[in-house]
């Protein structure tokens, strides 16, 4: 199980035709998801000719600018067609990915998701912000690199009491983000969370993320769904 696949997962439960992806990179996940509207946000899109003639047809748009200026300039498109299902996948940078998730449920449908990736860091060197130093550095070295997005994971179950929120044990982490009662929330003030170093993830992993095995997804789109 990967975040390609729980995305797949989602859409055959829910019939997702929107989807988001903020952090395109090259294209490799956007491809790859089922949904029939696929809208992908990178500013750093390496513009090759084949994704670039897709990214341009009426079922599959792209944009070269930040998440931010997405959000803040293509409204009217997101009132119009709003979002089944997002995945964020951009800095690997704690705000900005809670940026993005908050973005995104202003738009997302009631049985929609927002899917994020990189949420289980396993070292010190692979949880570095990209914000610091030898964060930097390590972003642009060879080897795993997944940053602090796990902090908005502790945001959302600490700040939010309507969202259901937990992280599948696999592809170093794949947070899932639904409207709905929480199963348990966590008790952390912004002041705290900024200060949160590795060393809390690491005590207490599978709470503080609401870890889980990675086929819980099955079972969770029967229950979410009411089928």
């Amino acid at each position: 199980m990967n975040r390609i696949s729980v995305i797949n997962t989602i859409i055959d439960h829910t019939g997702a035709r929107a989807y988001l992806e903020i952090g395109v990179k090259q294209g490799l996940t956007f491809m790859q998801v089922n949904a029939e509207k696929r809208t992908g946000v990178d500013p750093g899109w390496p513009g090759l000719k084949f994704y670039w003639r897709l990214a341009r047809t009426p079922q599959m748009r792209f944009f070269k600018i930040t998440s931010d200026r997405f959000f803040e300039t293509r409204r009217p498109m997101l009132e119009k067609n709003g979002i089944d299902i997002a995945l964020v996948d951009g800095l690997h940078e704690y705000h900005q990915s809670l940026s993005d998730v908050e973005n995104c449920l202003k738009y997302l449908s009631p049985d929609g998701a927002v899917v994020m990736h990189d949420c289980n860091p396993q070292s010190v060197a692979a949880a570095l912000s990209p914000y610091t130093p030898a964060g930097r550095q390590r972003a642009n070295q060879p080897g795993t690199w997944n940053g602090d997005v796990w902090k908005t994971i502790v945001y959302l179950r600490s700040h939010h009491d309507d969202l259901r929120v937990f992280v599948l044990d696999c592809d170093h982490g794949v947070g899932v983000v639904t409207r709905g009662k929480p199963e348990g929330m966590l008790d952390f003030d912004k002041e705290a969370i900024d200060e949160m170093g590795y060393a809390t993830l690491e005590r207490d992993r599978r709470h503080i993320l609401n870890l889980k095995p990675p086929d819980y997804i099955h079972e969770f789109m029967v229950a979410h769904l009411g089928t």
